[in-house]
């Protein structure tokens, strides 16, 4: 294997000319050969493979259709095989499987695209980052030659495109986005790259279901000096791009942020990031579900194939999460360092995610309604803790109700019992009345409603009812 060559260094350095779109600080020609990073780094040595056309040509069969993993703007993508230690072209389902994307001279990606993706792709190592093996620049002819990964891209499981992927578990799905959170932040914190195309086609599945990002040929060095921005012609996904990229022009972090949400929406609600069959309010999904969401109508995003299987507890979270990503303002959108916290594990965000909103909008009705019996809150400081569970099990209780079948009845009892279970470690105020909080939290139900079932539901069971089962 061999660095980057001259040829490569050439054209980068005629495209760093003409568009003034690649740093060539960040490209080395040393000849020391790359050491790999576990964690991630950005590797002074890219060591990277120049195939010849024929060597790749053998390794797909010819590029034989038989062999087309899929397409992108690029071109097509060709599953290929090579010799694990020689590299050179093998026999197919022998030695180490390969991902050779072929640029389409006649596509609407080109030079500068290829250029970026070896730049970028060569150099960066992280484990949520798929890794370049070579590329090939003979002639006319341009490809590049990827790790093969097998289970497909997010796009394909979420929405069923291709018959091989089905949707997946909601604990995978989760697994998913925090790999992607990590990538996006090493390519943020610790590389100073955006990424400028994060969408769920891009994400790719690995044999465990880890996230893998792919094609980089759209990213841009982040903003140097005292500049906050990079300012650059808007390119991108529709529905993806952060509104004020698109207004602007201006590309930060951020925009990257917002893009990130949008694919929480996407596995949240089952629902496109554009979707023309939907009634003109909801095309976009980001801004219709962001108002929807602070609304505190869950329900009407999440997809039903979330609603009584999984815990309303954790799904709710991460709707809050999605929903602050795709903020009309920058400003209040977390960074990817700050968001790679997500992990859902026994239904609860580790520790140091964001305060959910509609915590501080219970502690604000509580506290405008006067719910100040001694018992109950002895301070909004010292109830805090108990507020903040029992309003993600409250949603859980509200929304017993709403499943049409028996399993309802089920459902109430769990939340009930975790309602319970979350007061008991409390203060001993707390635990000696039971009663007395009960008490406020039934109003809570009936004040806030918090999933929005109330509406031509009528009327629930009395939570003063239920103690005596629940404490069985």
């Amino acid at each position: 294997m061999s660095d980057l060559p001259a040829m490569v260094a050439r054209d980068l350095m005629v495209n760093e000319r003409n568009a003034g779109g690649i740093d060539m600080r960040k490209i080395s020609s040393a000849t020391v050969p790359s050491i790999p990073q576990t964690n991630g780094g950005i590797l002074q040595s890219p060591d990277l493979v120049s195939f010849g056309f024929s060597e790749l040509k053998e390794a797909t069969s010819n590029f034989n259709q038989d062999a087309v993993l899929g397409e992108d703007g690029f071109g097509l993508v060709f599953k290929g095989w090579i010799d694990k230690d020689s590299l050179r072209p093998a026999r197919p389902e022998t030695g180490m499987p390969i991902a050779v994307k072929r640029l389409n001279q006649k596509g609407i990606r080109g030079q500068q695209e290829l250029l970026a993706e070896i730049k970028y792709m060569g150099q960066l190592h992280h484990p949520n980052l798929v890794k370049l093996i070579g590329y090939c620049l003979e002639d006319d002819h341009r490809l590049l030659v990827y790790e093969f990964i097998p289970n497909g891209n997010l796009e394909d499981h979420l929405f069923g495109r291709n018959s091989h992927c089905q949707s997946l578990s909601w604990d995978i799905y989760m697994k998913v986005a925090l790999g992607a959170a990590k990538g996006l932040a090493f390519l943020h914190s610790e590389a100073d790259v955006i990424y400028r195309d994060f969408k769920t086609s891009n994400i790719l599945l690995d044999m465990n279901y880890n996230a893998k990002l792919s094609d980089l040929g759209l990213a841009k060095d982040g903003p140097t000096g005292c500049n906050t921005h990079v300012s650059t012609r808007v390119l991108g996904t529709e529905g993806y791009a952060a509104p004020e990229y698109i207004r602007t022009g201006h590309l930060t972090a951020k925009s990257d942020v917002y893009s990130f949400g949008v694919v929480l929406l996407e596995v949240l609600s089952g629902r496109r990031a554009i979707d023309r069959n939907k009634p003109s309010g909801e095309q976009n999904l980001a801004r219709w579900a962001r108002s929807t969401i602070n609304k505190h109508k869950f329900s009407q995003v999440l997809n039903p194939a979330i609603l009584g299987k999984y815990s309303i507890t954790s799904v709710i979270k991460v709707a809050q999460l999605a929903s602050q990503c795709v903020s009309e303002e920058p400003k209040s959108r977390p960074k990817m360092k700050d968001v790679e916290i997500l992990r859902v594990k026994s239904n609860q965000l580790s520790e140091g995610s964001v305060m959910p909103s509609c915590v501080n909008g219970v502690l604000d009705d509580a506290e405008e309604k006067q719910i100040t019996k001694p018992a109950v809150m002895k301070s909004l400081d010292e109830l805090e803790d108990a507020v903040y569970e029992a309003d993600d099990l409250l949603d859980e209780i509200a929304l017993s109700f709403s499943i049409e079948d028996g399993s309802w009845i089920s459902h109430l009892w769990r939340s009930g019992k975790e309602l319970f279970s979350s007061l008991n470690p409390f203060k001993k105020g707390m635990e000696e009345n039971l009663d007395e909080i009960l008490d406020g939290l039934e109003y809570l139900v009936k004040q806030r409603d918090p999933l929005g079932l109330r509406e031509g539901v009528g009327d629930k069971p009395s939570l003063q009812k239920v103690p005596t089962a629940w404490s069985c």
